[in-house]
């Protein structure tokens, strides 16, 4: 049976060689598709699947409400993790981490620079799954100074050599080159699947031996806190209960200034893909649930216009098969044993489409994988369960587009179809326009969608942003210099040519600041209110060129600046509602040793506006005050043209006050740029399948219009006989294509108008949706289609008019 399937396919392929590649092509570039966005899809759901208590594991995150602020992060503070293991019997078992800045690690013949560093409790081996490959996980992070590494980082540092009980310096503005850390555990590298990665761990017995008890302190939410649940607990009956750990522990503070916390739960397994946190406040990169269900609908889509194609191909070329089914049928095939003819041949196209694709993929993934920052690859045998999705993928998408033909085409009359008398949906086939219409309305939706995401980003590019991001170098997360160290650093870059500015602060411009309660003068204590701060010197503002429009910046000539003054934004001034901010005073809440206090500053100057943050983010009220001391981020304005000069000589001055802690550094405006890497990648995206869908709807069109020139060739000669010129019959040829691709805009438009509304409301600062755009990709999907059937529109339309009715 399977072998006539087999002959009467490879028959009708050879005849038809045309309408057979377009088919084969069109299914393999679709399924190219598919295969690319499943690979991404997979990975990006399997982050911390890997972990042996995924379905236990909660981190902890609080909402604040201060002053009519409301502020969510996934922080914590440090000691309620202790007290939720005490006082709780559903907590099994609690991690603490914090974030080390770049910290420089020493050995006896190695100096190396690293970011991905944490304090940690000893627990988090029995939490997460990180395999102990030497050294014992319940002891190793148990004791002050120890330190856990990684197999690489063990590699780095110590190359073959046992790396247990080896000495180490940690150097950064938390820990100096008096500790001595020895090395009591290596685990197998993060796999790159985790939501949070890191290199070393330091025992969190370190801070607590270094800086004693006045570190546990209630509100300081600066860890991220992960919890191990019993099993069968639902994580509200333990949510249930955290409202009265707030009110025991922090419900004094928080009536006296009238705020609210609440702590909640969130699954292991969700916060990857499910988080909307602030970026500089996670632990990690996050990706996005949303991103996913996009791709998957274009996948859809690109999938659906090949399958069109197919069912317009095979049921406009129904004729070509009319008396074979007929034949078939007068000689006792009934119609199920036509349908599964029918049916294995679009399999059989399918699945030759599918090796097509696989080989298009695999062509694809490099370039696929430095779009998307995965290493992502097919594993043929080494995942069955991706081998047989798959071929499933390929089975299927053979029966939904060999489906509706193989019902059309077997319900043909013997009697009808041996005379030639049976309905043709070659010209006026209702279906067959619904296809069409439906192809270019994905298409031209994907089109506008595209050019949106394309536009919006390049509007965050240019739009200036208050502040000069130009030829300013970055140097972060420094270990952080003493005041005098400060100095002699400005001194000597200043004497290097090409070097006009140099400022010191613990934020930058385009990363989030820190997030502090004040109280503005004229508020009672009940209304004080979280807003950004910042921490800068006195050069902060030339370096940036950022503008004063009241008042004066700090100063050096004022001891009392950097005791008792402050700089606020004119975001700050509206939400205060002054009309004469400077000399008005706003309080402070800081930590001390005997505990939060409120500290008073006096506003000297009002800078105008800039964006502190991404593009996303509104501008907020910011609270600037000058600090001599501890400031690790350095920006350093170049106005030279030898740029590569200036560097090198900037390095070597650095080597000079800095020895032994490597320079990194980068330049603004590309950090700033890559805040919106993510919609780079979605666009590019975007671009590539929005290519691919249009070029597949094309190849439709091609063969829909190849078809109907040969229908109508002897029409065609009898027109031109009688007078016809070539441009009236190619106008003809080509209007109901041109109709239908009208009508597909007429449909594309509201929707993308929607999606693209939708899509922007991410962003508080985002272009205006103008009329140009939905014209200008609806005349580029017309002139698309036309120049896809303008060929054969014109080859019939020029064709000898002897040859096509010689016959006749």
């Amino acid at each position: 049976m399977f072998k006539h399937y087999w002959k009467v396919t490879l028959r009708h392929a050879r005849t038809h060689r045309g309408n057979s590649l377009i088919n084969v092509a069109g299914l393999a570039i679709a399924l190219a598709c598919c295969l690319l966005i499943m690979l991404w899809v997979i990975d990006e759901f399997s982050y911390d699947r890997y972990h042996a208590n995924l379905d236990h594991i909660y981190r902890l995150g609080l909402d604040i409400s201060l002053g009519g602020n409301d502020f969510s992060a996934p922080r914590t503070n440090l000691p309620t993790a202790p007290v939720l293991v005490r006082d709780y019997p559903e907590v099994l078992q609690a991690v603490r981490l914090a974030f080390l800045p770049k910290t420089t690690v020493h050995t006896d013949n190695k100096v190396l620079t690293e970011r991905e560093l944490f304090l940690c409790d000893s627990t988090i081996f029995s939490i997460f799954s990180f395999p102990m490959i030497a050294g014992d996980s319940a002891r190793a992070l148990a004791a002050p100074l120890s330190v856990v590494l990684t197999r690489s980082m063990a590699a780095r540092l110590f190359g073959d050599e046992d790396p247990l009980g080896k000495h180490l310096v940690l150097e950064n503005g938390y820990l100096e080159a008096e500790d001595d850390f020895v090395v009591t555990g290596v685990v197998e590298d993060v796999p790159p699947n985790s939501h949070f990665k890191f290199s070393i761990l330091c025992s969190m017995s370190t801070a607590y031996a270094k800086w004693g008890p006045d570190i546990d302190v209630w509100f300081g939410f600066n860890y991220f806190t992960y919890l191990l649940m019993a099993p069968g607990i639902a994580p509200e009956r333990v949510e249930n209960k955290l409202p009265a750990l707030v009110d025991k522990y922090m419900g004094a503070e928080l009536k006296q200034t009238g705020g609210a916390i609440k702590f909640w739960l969130q699954p292991l397994e969700d916060i990857y893909l499910y988080s909307d946190f602030d970026p500089v406040r996670e632990i990690g990169t996050n990706g996005s649930v949303l991103h996913i269900y996009v791709f998957i609908v274009i996948a859809a889509f690109v999938l659906l216009i090949a399958c069109f194609n197919f069912i317009n191909l095979t049921t406009a070329h129904s004729l070509t098969r009319a008396k074979e089914i007929g034949l078939r049928k007068t000689l006792g095939a009934d119609r199920p044993k036509l349908m599964r003819q029918f049916l294995f041949e679009s399999i059989l196209y399918s699945v030759l489409a599918l090796v097509v694709a696989v080989l298009l993929v695999e062509m694809a993934l490099p370039l696929f994988s430095a779009v998307t920052g995965k290493t992502l690859s097919l594993r043929y045998f080494g995942s069955p369960g991706l081998l047989l999705g798959i071929v499933g993928l390929a089975v299927a998408v053979g029966l939904i587009a060999g489906g509706y033909p193989a019902l059309y085409l077997t319900r043909f009359r013997p009697t009808a179809a041996l005379k030639g008398a049976c309905e043709t949906p070659g010209g006026k086939s209702l279906l067959r326009n619904v296809l069409v219409v439906s192809q270019f309305s994905i298409a031209v939706a994907l089109i506008i969608t595209t050019l949106v995401a394309y536009q919006q980003i390049e509007f965050m590019r240019q739009k200036k942003l208050g502040f000069d991001k130009e030829q300013v170098v970055i140097i972060k997360d420094i270990v952080t210099p003493t005041a005098s160290k400060m100095e002699t650093m400005k001194r000597e870059f200043t004497a290097v040519d090409g070097i006009t500015e140099i400022a010191f602060s613990t934020s930058l411009p385009g990363e989030q600041a820190s997030y502090e309660l004040y109280l503005p003068e004229g508020f009672a204590e009940k209304e004080a209110t979280l807003h950004y701060g910042f921490q800068v010197d006195p050069d902060f503002l030339p370096a940036y060129g950022l503008e004063l429009v009241a008042g004066r910046n700090f100063s050096r000539d004022f001891p009392s600046d950097s005791t008792n003054s402050c700089i606020i934004n004119e975001a700050a001034v509206r939400r205060f509602g002054w009309d004469d901010p400077v000399g008005k005073r706003i309080k402070h809440k800081i930590n001390t040793d005997s505990g939060l206090v409120w500290q008073e500053k006096s506003v000297i100057g009002v800078v105008k506006d800039f964006h502190f943050a991404s593009l996303h983010n509104t501008i907020d009220p910011l609270f600037m005050e000058y600090v001599t001391d501890r400031l690790d981020m350095i920006a350093v304005r170049v106005e030279s043209a030898d740029i590569s000069g200036t560097m090198a000589a900037m390095e070597r001055k650095w080597n000079d006050v800095m020895p032994g802690c490597p320079l990194e550094f980068y330049f603004l405006d590309d950090k700033l740029d890559s805040q919106y890497r993510a919609e780079e990648r979605l666009s590019d995206l975007l671009l590539a399948f929005t290519v691919l869908a249009v070029v597949t709807g094309c190849m439709g069109l091609i063969g829909l219009a190849l078809y109907m020139a040969e229908q109508r060739t002897k029409e065609i000669g009898i027109r031109k006989v009688l007078g016809a010129s070539a441009a009236s019959l190619v106008r003809l040829m080509t209007r109901e294509f041109m109709l239908l691709i009208i009508v597909a805009n007429a449909i594309a438009w509201p929707v993308a108008y929607i999606v693209s509304r939708w899509w922007l409301g991410q962003f508080a600062y985002r272009i205006d949706l103008g009329w140009q755009l939905f014209i200008f990709s609806g005349t580029a999907a017309l002139a698309i289609a036309m120049i896809s059937v303008g060929y054969q529109a014109v080859r019939a339309a020029m064709a000898n008019p002897i040859d096509s009715i010689r016959y006749e």
